[in-house]
């Protein structure tokens, strides 16, 4: 089995600050490294939610099933996110499903571990609540972007995420059907296709599953 990597541990913002030794000595030897195929389960609506996973690569969504049948996609996370923080104070079944979307590499810590480390590191707790109140901040501006954004400017929120800041570009290579990203932004693929075509104009190529600034 491999070895969690401690820096890739204190990269994660509720672990920000933790000194090595502790991370070493507490938490990496309980955590494991698991490798996921592409569009395999990582846990499924009903099941309880006792790990905090970290992407340590690859792609997976969190996702819903409404009334009639249909998917809906509520998060996309990538290398570098983190997820169920709430299984962390609460003993609680998963209210949605998590699903690959590439093959995928997780860190899983297990939430009992972080809760009883709670007790004796309060710089942890303190991680947790900054961690937690920023995804509530992230939350309501995406609700905002639903209410108050058009279509073409969600799509341009979400392409930002990947932007290089250094040099205002980016590429992304998407190993998942596009129509999962139309539905995560509240929109059908039909009108996600146009608004890409558009993006042309102003530099943005897309080719197959490739979205490309120049």
């Amino acid at each position: 089995m491999n070895r969690v990597n401690v820096n890739k541990l204190q990269n994660v913002p509720i672990f920000s600050k933790i000194e090595q030794s502790y991370l070493l000595n507490k938490i990496i030897p309980k955590a494991q490294i698991k490798q996921y195929h592409k569009n395999e389960n990582i846990y499924s609506h009903g099941d309880m939610a006792n790990m905090f996973y970290i992407v340590e690569s690859g792609w997976l969504r969190i996702l819903w099933h409404s009334v009639d049948g249909k998917e809906i996609t509520t998060e996309i996370y990538s290398e570098g996110d983190s997820f169920n923080e709430t299984g962390i104070f609460n003993e609680i079944e998963h209210t949605s499903s998590c699903q690959s979307l590439d093959d995928t590499s997780l860190i899983e810590i297990p939430v009992s571990l972080i809760k009883e480390a709670i007790e004796d590191n309060h710089l942890l707790a303190l991680n947790i609540l900054s961690y937690m109140s920023d995804k509530i901040i992230k939350i309501s501006k995406r609700a905002e972007h639903f209410y108050a954004m058009s279509s073409a400017q969600r799509v341009g929120c979400f392409l930002l995420q990947f932007c290089n800041k250094k040099n205002n570009s980016f590429k992304l290579r998407l190993p998942f059907n596009k129509g999962i990203i139309a539905g995560y932004l509240g929109m059908n693929f039909e009108t996600f296709s146009r608004i890409l075509t558009k993006l042309r104009d102003i530099g943005i190529v897309t080719e197959g599953n490739s979205i490309t600034s120049i």
